[in-house]
Order: C-alpha cells, then sequence, then structure tokens
C-alpha cells in the first residue's frame, strides 16, 4: 500500500469539522480516513494554522527530472535471482557523491539510482573521511606467498612427511620465496597437513604383553652373561669391626 498526501479539500474538511466540536474518532468515521491521519491533520493545523503541504527541509536539488531517470537507466541492475555482491563501477561511486553535494538525501538517491541505502551511506562516509571514492589500499604489507608458491609447499610437504620446517623454509628459499617458519606451518595447516606424533600408552593390556614377549625373547637366561658371585675371605668381616 502506498501512503499518498490527502487532498486540500479533504484536510480543510477535516479542520472544519474539528473546529465545529466533533472529535477524532468520529471524523475518522465519518469521512473513513484513518484516524492517525485526522490526528496528524489537525495538529498540522493547530501548530502552522493551514494543512498545507509544508516545503521540504534544505534548499531544492539542483537536478531535474528527466537527468534523475537518465542517471537511474544508467546505473539500471540486471535482474535475476542471485544478485552477486560486487564492488560499485568507481563512475556510480562519483555519480552518488554528485547527487549527495546536490543537495539529495541517501533515501533518495538509492531510490532514483537502484542501489542499496547502505550502500549510498557507505559512499558518502567513505568520501567525506578521506575526500576520495578510489578503492584505498589494504592495511599491512601485501602477502609473500602467492597460490603457486603455497601449491608448490604443500606438494613438498606431502611428498616429504619427515621434513622439518627448517628444510621446507630452505626449499621455498630456493625458489625465491622467503618466509619464517611460522609462515610455512601456517600454509601446511590451513592444507590438512598437521605435524603429530604417536602418544606412548605403555600400561595398556596389549603393550604390557608386548613387553613381556620381548623381554622373554630378546632377554632370556642364554643371552644373559653371567656374572661370578664374588665370596668374602672369612675372618674379614670381624677384623673389620675389630679395627672400628
Amino acid at each position: 500500500m502506498v501512503r499518498r498526501a490527502l487532498p486540500k479539500d479533504q484536510r480543510d474538511l477535516i479542520v472544519k469539522k474539528y473546529q465545529s466540536g466533533e472529535g477524532y474518532k468520529k471524523i475518522s468515521k465519518e469521512l473513513d480516513i484513518s484516524w492517525n491521519t485526522v490526528k496528524a491533520v489537525i495538529i498540522k493545523w493547530r501548530k502552522y494554522g493551514a494543512p498545507l503541504t509544508l516545503p521540504t527541509t534544505g534548499r531544492p536539488s539542483k537536478c531535474d527530472e528527466k537527468i534523475r531517470k537518465l542517471d537511474k537507466e544508467a546505473v539500471k541492475r540486471p535482474t535475476g535471482k542471485a544478485v552477486v555482491r560486487r564492488e560499485l563501477p568507481k563512475d556510480q561511486r562519483d555519480l552518488i557523491v554528485k547527487r549527495y553535494q546536490s543537495g539529495e538525501g541517501y533515501k533518495r538517491i538509492s531510490k532514483e539510482l537502484d542501489i542499496s541505502w547502505n550502500t549510498v551511506k557507505a559512499v558518502i562516509i567513505k568520501w567525506r573521511k578521506y575526500g576520495t571514492t578510489l578503492t584505498l589500499p589494504r592495511t599491512g604489507r601485501p602477502y609473500k606467498c602467492n597460490e603457486k608458491t603455497t601449491r608448490k609447499l604443500v606438494k613438498e610437504a606431502a611428498k616429504r612427511p619427515t621434513a622439518t620446517l627448517k628444510e621446507l623454509q630452505e626449499y621455498l628459499a630456493s625458489t625465491g620465496c622467503v618466509v619464517h617458519v611460522t609462515t610455512i606451518s601456517r600454509i601446511l595447516h590451513m592444507s590438512g597437513l598437521w605435524g603429530r606424533a604417536a602418544r606412548l600408552k605403555t600400561f595398556l593390556k596389549k603393550n604390557l604383553k608386548d613387553q613381556l614377549n620381548f623381554a622373554k625373547t630378546q632377554h632370556s637366561r642364554a643371552n644373559c652373561v653371567e656374572i661370578p658371585e664374588v665370596t668374602e675371605p672369612e675372618g674379614s668381616r670381624e677384623k673389620q669391626i675389630d679395627q672400628s
């Protein structure tokens, strides 16, 4: 349902009935007009002394209807089921800023150019902050490893699973990409490669049996070297006690 302004004769009739002593509900019921609309017309009449449509705030727009129609056709989006989010072209961003400088608001620009209100707001905020509509460079330094180097590293790590991070670092340095071992570790983790070691579970029943079998086979009596028993001469212990 599109909201439209009431004709002037209806607004005058509402005010006339109100001056004659009728209330909001009675006027609304007799004229078949919303109670809130009747209330708004009367409040406006009591505040400004006339039920006329007041002019909009700010100066009028410099763009006429023909220019707005041409702009809307120039940036009209193709209609489709799935709309992929893409960066606005620079000419569209410049057009948004130009219309904003001419006195138009976010909603009006959004409606006439068929661009999201949030997108229009973001473009204008960025222009007011940085003074440009160009795409700003990202923060921080660029990524050292490109996709080709990353694929090489993952392939080499899969081929040599026992290779250390230091060895992989030297391999990358030979290809012309010098990075830290932490970077290599992060790339491998993102690719699903992890360096893990099995836990030692010595007290499991199965492991205890295997250890016992190993002790019986490898350390049997036949493989042991017998150490002769050393016996002390008789009376040596008594002499030591007497001397003490």
